[in-house]
């Protein structure tokens, strides 16, 4: 008996084992509706995100490309060099030039003397209230006929004066001596100066008058006139008679 026990439970055994490694059938599981719609939704919202990712973003930039003989993309305008201005080395600094350097002047020209290039003395008279020439003066100095002479009725004579330049102005030939008052003797009012008279010289004026033709006591005045028509101070004049 012992013997047939032990065979059958040692049958038995593999029995056991491999009922035991078998797995179970499975369950029948149990479907809830609110399952199925939540994912089938989803699957939905799936499908639709991987719709989008496949549709290319329209901020997406193309990168240009080049194709063999054809240019796609915006050709690059070449850079202009940059244009440098001189250095401080190369610009020219002027200088004043020194004393040693001053332009020679005429003493240094064998002896030269320098030109006086002031105005003269004749260009500079002015004009006083009266007309007169102001740094201009006269002086009388002689005259060949006295006063008191006595001449006929339209007696012809010579009459000169010798007058000084007794101003600070040179007398030119642009001076003039001329009739200004009184009796008018002849045809002869006025005469241009011959030569330049300086200060402190004289000139003689010798003239071919015409005494009146009506017998009386008659004076005639005479003053010399700068380039301008100013008389030179002071007049010059001779008294006298014509009588039958």
């Amino acid at each position: 008996m012992k013997k047939s026990a032990w065979l059958n439970v040692f049958l038995l055994a593999p029995i056991i084992i491999l009922s035991a490694c078998t797995p179970a059938a499975p369950a029948t599981p149990t479907t809830e509706p609110n399952a199925i719609y939540t994912e089938a939704a989803a699957t939905v919202v799936y499908q639709l995100t991987r719709a989008a990712a496949l549709v290319p973003s329209p901020t997406d930039t193309v990168e240009p490309t080049s194709v063999t003989g054809q240019m796609t993309d915006t050709p690059t305008p070449p850079a202009f060099p940059t244009l440098a201005g001189p250095s401080t080395s190369d610009q020219t600094t002027l200088t004043a030039p020194s004393s040693s350097e001053q332009p020679t002047t005429a003493s240094n020209f064998g002896g030269i003397p320098t030109l006086d290039l002031s105005a003269p003395s004749y260009q500079t008279p002015t004009s006083s209230s009266s007309g007169q020439s102001v740094g201009d003066a006269a002086l009388w100095q002689y005259q060949n006929q006295s006063d008191g002479v006595t001449f006929t009725p339209n007696e012809q004579f010579y009459m000169a004066w010798g007058i000084k330049n007794n101003g600070s102005f040179t007398w030119t030939k642009s001076y003039t001596f001329r009739w200004i008052g009184g009796a008018q003797m002849g045809g002869v009012t006025r005469v241009n100066f011959d030569k330049a008279v300086n200060p402190g010289e004289k000139i003689e004026f010798d003239l071919p008058l015409e005494a009146p033709s009506k017998p009386g006591k008659y004076i005639t005045y005479w003053a010399v006139f700068n380039q301008s028509g100013l008389e030179v101070p002071k007049e010059v004049y001779l008294a006298f008679n014509v009588s039958q």
